[in-house]
């Protein structure tokens, strides 16, 4: 049941981690074509973003995967987090 739970916890990790990534990629390129969504801004947006990207890091941590950990957070220092 825990190993289950850890890789569901690295699963949710990389899909955050790809999530927060398009969405800023989605931000961008709405502010080179000029649009914008009806009801939220770009800084609405980019703090889910952020969002995102903390809470993967925090899935990562959950999973026990040391390679999850090391693509969400882009550190290959693990030992001195």
């Amino acid at each position: 049941m825990a190993d289950d739970r850890e890789q569901k916890a690295g699963e949710l990790a990389m899909h955050a981690f790809k999530t927060a990534g398009n969405l800023q990629l989605l931000i961008e390129h709405m502010e080179i074509c000029g649009f914008r969504t009806d009801e939220y801004g770009r800084e609405d947006l980019a703090r889910v973003a952020n969002s995102l990207r903390g809470m993967s890091v925090r899935a990562a941590m959950s999973s026990g995967d040391d390679d999850i950990l090391r693509a969400v957070t882009g550190r290959d220092d693990l030992g001195r987090l």
